[in-house]
C-alpha cells in the first residue's frame, strides 16, 4: 500500500512547532522515511532518537540515497536542507500529519487501549462495521487492513510510528473509508506515534502493572494510557470504559468533556453488562443487557470471562447500532485471528 505525496520544505517547517529551518523553503519532499535504507531521492528523511540507535548517524546514508530534506535535532554538516527541532520523534508527528494531509480529520477514529484484550475488542469492532456493511480501517497486532487490503505486518509493532499511521490514514481517507480502529499502546502514547490522530472514540479494556520497564512506575504507565483520554475529552467523544477494572476506572477523570459509557461482564452497575454466562468448548454464551436498548442473547466464539468483555467493549465502541441486534450478534460471530484470540 503506497500513496504519493509532495510538499515543501517551508510548509513543513510551518507545521512543527518550535523549528527552525535551515535552506531552501521551496526544497520539495515527496516521500517521508525514518529508515535510512527507505528513501528515495527527494524524500525527507527523520533522524530518530531511541534507546540503542540515533539516527543522525544515518543522516549521510539518507542524502546518499537521495534525501532533499532532514528532520533533525541539531544541524548536520550536509548539503540539504535541514528542520532542526527539539524532540525528532514528537516533530514527526507533526511533520507527518502536514506531509499526508491531516487524514483523520476526513475519518471517524476509534482507539482501543489496555493491558488485555485490545487486538479481540478490535477485531470484533471492525467485525460489527464490516457485517453493516461498511468499509474499514483497522491498524493492531495483528494486521493493518484498508477495506479488503490486508497487510500482515512482520514488526508486530501493536503501534506503528506515527510517519506510517499518518499515511496508511491518508490511504484509507483516498479509498474513501470513513472509520478506522486503531490500538492504542502505552508506548505509541507515550512515545508520540498517535499524536495528530483525531479520535473520536476511545475505549479501556483494562489496565494491569506490565510495562514498567519502560514506563518506570504504574503511575507513569497509566498517566500513558490516559493521554488517550485527555484527548477523547478535550474534543467531547466519546469514552468506553470496563468498570470491572480498577486500572480502567482510573481513565475516568482524564475523559472529563467526553460522553461516558461504561460495561461489566460481571453483571456489574453499568450502561452495558453481561448476565448468565457460560463459557463451553464452542464459546460463550450470554445476554447482553442495557440501560436503555434492552436486552439480546449473544453467542461468541471465543471462550473466557475476558472475552466476553472484550465483546462488550466492541459494543460501546459501537454504542449507536447496538440497537441493530442482528448486525450487532453477526459480528460477534466472526472470530477473530488466532493472534486476537488472547487476551
Amino acid at each position: 500500500m503506497d500513496v504519493q505525496m509532495l510538499s515543501t520544505a517551508g510548509a513543513l517547517a510551518a507545521a512543527v512547532s518550535g523549528s527552525r529551518l535551515v535552506g531552501e523553503p521551496e526544497t520539495a519532499a515527496k516521500g517521508l522515511a525514518y529508515d535510512s535504507r527507505l528513501v528515495k531521492p527527494g524524500w525527507c528523511f527523520a533522524a530518530l532518537v531511541g534507546a540503542d540507535l540515533d539516527g543522525h548517524a544515518y543522516a549521510a546514508s539518507a542524502v546518499d540515497r537521495g534525501a532533499s530534506l532532514l528532520l533533525v535535532e541539531r544541524e548536520l554538516p550536509l548539503p540539504v536542507a535541514q528542520i532542526i527541532v527539539r524532540d525528532s520523534r514528537a516533530s514527526l508527528a507533526e511533520l507527518a500529519t502536514a506531509f499526508y494531509g491531516d487524514p483523520s480529520r476526513s475519518l471517524t477514529v476509534t482507539g482501543v487501549t489496555g493491558t488485555d484484550g485490545k487486538t479481540t475488542a478490535s477485531f470484533i469492532t471492525d467485525a460489527i462495521l464490516r457485517r453493516a456493511g461498511e468499509r474499514t480501517g483497522l491498524i493492531g497486532t495483528v494486521a493493518i487492513r484498508v477495506g479488503d487490503e490486508e497487510d500482515l505486518h512482520a514488526t508486530r509493532q501493536t503501534t506503528p510510528e506515527s510517519a506510517d499511521i499518518q499515511r496508511y490514514l491518508r490511504i484509507m481517507a483516498d479509498r474513501g473509508i470513513r472509520r478506522a480502529t486503531l490500538e492504542a499502546t502505552s508506548h505509541g502514547l507515550a512515545m508520540h506515534r498517535l499524536d495528530g490522530v483525531s479520535f473520536a472514540i476511545g475505549a479501556v479494556t483494562n489496565i494491569t502493572s506490565e510495562h514498567l520497564d519502560y514506563h518506570g512506575t504504574v503511575e507513569n504507565y497509566w498517566n500513558a494510557k490516559g493521554i488517550l483520554f485527555d484527548r477523547i475529552g478535550a474534543a467531547g467523544g466519546v469514552a468506553v470504559v470496563n468498570l470491572d477494572d480498577e486500572g480502567a476506572r482510573a481513565m475516568i477523570p482524564h475523559a472529563a468533556g467526553a460522553q461516558m459509557l461504561t460495561y461489566s461482564s460481571s453483571g456489574g452497575e453499568a450502561a452495558m453488562r453481561a448476565v448468565g454466562t457460560v463459557s463451553d468448548g464452542s464459546g460463550s454464551r450470554f445476554r447482553l443487557e442495557t440501560s436503555d436498548w434492552g436486552g439480546v442473547d449473544i453467542r461468541l466464539p471465543l471462550i473466557g470471562g475476558f472475552n466476553v468483555a472484550n465483546a462488550l467493549c466492541a459494543a460501546g465502541l459501537r454504542w449507536r447500532r447496538v440497537s441493530r441486534w442482528t448486525r450487532w450478534r453477526k459480528g460477534c460471530g466472526k472470530r477473530p485471528p488466532s493472534r486476537a484470540g488472547w487476551r
